[in-house]
């Protein structure tokens, strides 16, 4: 078995890809526009639509006349799923954030130095490596 000081750079990584994996996008709303207008200009891997009943995220959305389709998982299983544009209450199409991502991957990085640098001084003869 490692010494605990060696899965420092594991631990490391896994903070950085999870930050980069989830911290930098976010859902935005599509304002006054067309739903049809934007699938077909930004072509989104997908949607996250609300209607009367419910808020559910569409896989892979398309514009079919007045109507929005895409794919929905329920219960395990995997479906399409046509929605009127007069049904939907709002529509939000999710985007990345490179100034996020700075600042999360910065922050993690202070962190780590921080880390790196209480352990130097509680453990005098710690190695990173």
């Amino acid at each position: 078995m490692k010494p605990r000081h060696a899965l420092v750079p594991q631990l490391v990584a896994m903070l950085l890809a999870t930050a980069v994996v989830s911290g930098c996008a976010s859902w935005h709303s599509i304002g006054k526009e067309a739903p049809a207008a934007y699938v077909a200009r930004e072509k989104p891997r997908s949607l996250r639509v609300s209607v009367a009943e419910s808020t559910m995220v569409l896989g892979q959305p398309f514009a079919r006349g007045d109507s929005i389709l895409g794919t929905i998982e329920r219960s395990g299983s995997r479906g399409e799923m046509a929605i009127p544009a007069s049904s939907l209450r709002t529509v939000e199409g999710r985007s990345s954030s490179p100034k996020a991502a700075r600042i999360v991957l910065g922050g993690i990085g202070l962190l780590s130095v921080g880390f790196l640098a209480a352990l130097i001084i509680v453990h005098p003869h710690f190695s990173p490596n």
